[in-house]
């Protein structure tokens, strides 16, 4: 028996199934596609709502006096919020934003623990919501992680001075 094809042309009907098949998973991928797509501008656009809302608040010195100047050494093109938050500004207000955030990490993760802690000692039986143990394991980890920086940028720090203020990254003398 012969069929045709969606194009006309009389072919096998197991490859007539297979296209149809195909064209149906490829229309399903093109939609998945399309759905990630609109997740992501949306994603795009609330990250920058929530940073300009960020911005705003430093500007008017409501995050306080280091975010102030940082927002506008960030609005002058001298450094950007992704060069704070990974150590690579080394302005002193950049220094002490990355300080107290790490400070906070350290508190927030001890809270976890702590509260972790007081629900076992409530009833030890209750099983812990799913993922307790996987946070508390991320939070430890992320606290070795700060405590790590923290101890290089010691050392580097010292060894610059050492060095008479030399920058150990080669760009010059450090401010």
């Amino acid at each position: 028996m012969s069929t045709r094809t969606p194009g006309g042309v009389p072919g096998n009907p197991d490859v007539t199934a297979l296209l149809a098949d195909l064209r149906a998973a490829t229309a399903s991928v093109r939609a998945v596609a399309a759905q990630q797509e609109q997740e992501r501008q949306a994603f795009a656009a609330q990250t920058a709502r929530q940073e300009e809302e960020r911005a705003k608040a430093a500007r008017a010195g409501e995050l306080g006096p280091d975010w102030r100047t940082l927002q506008q050494r960030i609005d002058l093109g001298q450094t950007s919020l992704a060069a704070i938050l990974a150590g690579a500004d080394e302005h002193p207000a950049a220094q002490r934003v990355l300080d107290h955030a790490m400070d906070r990490m350290v508190e927030i993760r001890e809270e976890i623990v702590t509260a972790l802690a007081q629900d076992d000692a409530v009833d030890p039986r209750r099983e812990r919501p799913a993922g307790a143990d996987e946070v508390v394991s991320a939070a430890a980890d992320a606290q070795a992680a700060a405590d790590e920086i923290a101890r290089t940028l010691a050392r580097l720090r010292e060894r610059a001075v050492e060095d008479g203020g030399a920058d150990p990254f080669g760009r010059g003398p450090l401010a």
